[in-house]
Order: C-alpha cells, then sequence, then structure tokens
C-alpha cells in the first residue's frame, strides 16, 4: 500500500496536517521534502549554514524511512545530529526500536524534554514529503 492510497504523507490531507501545538510560528522556515530525507533535493543545508548551525534534532514520522535517512544526510553533510526517540515513530515498534538502535551509530539519542526544548534555538520545520508517483 503506497501512501498515496492511504493519504498518510499526502499535503493538504488529515494525514499530513500539524498538529495546532507544532503550527509554525511567523519566523519558522519551512522546508518540504520531495524524497525520504529532509536534505535531499531542498534548500535545507544551505539554509542551516547560512545561520551558522552545526548540530540538527532530527524527529518525525517513519523513524525507519525519512527519520533516518535524514540523521544520516545530516552526518554525511558535517551537522551533529541529534535524534529525539520519543518524537519519532513507526508503522511497527520492531521497526521504530531497530531504527533507534542504528542511529546509535550516526546521531546522539534522547528523549525529550522540557529542559533540551528550553535549551533548543531552532526555528526550521521539514514538512512530511509529497509521495512519489508509483511507477506502473
Amino acid at each position: 500500500m503506497t501512501s498515496s492510497k492511504v493519504h498518510a504523507f499526502v499535503e493538504g490531507t488529515h494525514g499530513a496536517a500539524v498538529i495546532d501545538e507544532l503550527a509554525p510560528h511567523a519566523e519558522d522556515f519551512q522546508v518540504t521534502h520531495p524524497r525520504i530525507s529532509g536534505f535531499f533535493g531542498t534548500n535545507l543545508d544551505p539554509v542551516l549554514r547560512a545561520r551558522g548551525i552545526h548540530t540538527v534534532v532530527v524527529t518525525g514520522c517513519a523513524t525507519n524511512v525519512a527519520v533516518d535517512s535524514t540523521v544520516r544526510d545530516a552526518l554525511q553533510l558535517g551537522y551533529e545530529p541529534i535524534l529525539l526517540e520519543n518524537c519519532c515513530c513507526s508503522s511497527a515498534p520492531e521497526f521504530h526500536e531497530a531504527a533507534l538502535k542504528t542511529g546509535e551509530l550516526c546521531a546522539q539519542r534522547r528523549r525529550f524534554s522540557c529542559a533540551l526544548s528550553d535549551s533548543l534555538d531552532s526555528n526550521i520545520i521539514i514538512k512530511t514529503p509529497r509521495p512519489l508517483p508509483v511507477a506502473a
């Protein structure tokens, strides 16, 4: 089943909606990524570099797919990725746990807390990708 069939990541649908508590603010920079990683095919890297950002905190849906790919690309590009294990998920708990174990090789693994959120100064939001057309 593709994401376009279940409307999980189709922009403009309920499945891709951002909850009110996480809604972007006027000063936030939003990146919609067209592929799996938040870096591939976007201007995220030059935006982070222009702002002098060296640490990337990664959260999101599909720990074992989009989150993992974004963490790996961040590392490849020279960033220090931090993976917030309790701010991401997968379609099955075993996929999530496996991705977290792999992620330990590439990123610091932390749990989100109020103390951590108070220390973060980030205004960059990566939105969910549009699904790719399925080859016939």
